[in-house]
């Protein structure tokens, strides 16, 4: 489950609008290992659903320079 606040112990940290957000590191075996590792992919999957490919940045092209 995500948690508010700041943890030593967190498998995912988020800091927004000042205030931390995190997924707690699974403790293997128990029951809450799924759900967190459950959340872990909801996120990323909404991340991945939320972004289009006009919201990404714009790069520019790279020219290598030869240095002497």
């Amino acid at each position: 489950m995500v948690q508010r606040g700041f943890s030593a112990n967190a498998t995912v940290q988020v800091f927004l609008n000042g205030e931390g957000f995190y997924i707690p590191r699974p403790q293997l075996g128990s029951i809450e290992e799924a759900r967190s590792l459950q959340v872990l992919d909801f996120v990323s999957q909404a991340i991945v659903m939320a972004t289009s490919k006009d919201a990404l940045p714009k790069t520019n092209s790279v020219s290598p320079v030869a240095v002497r």
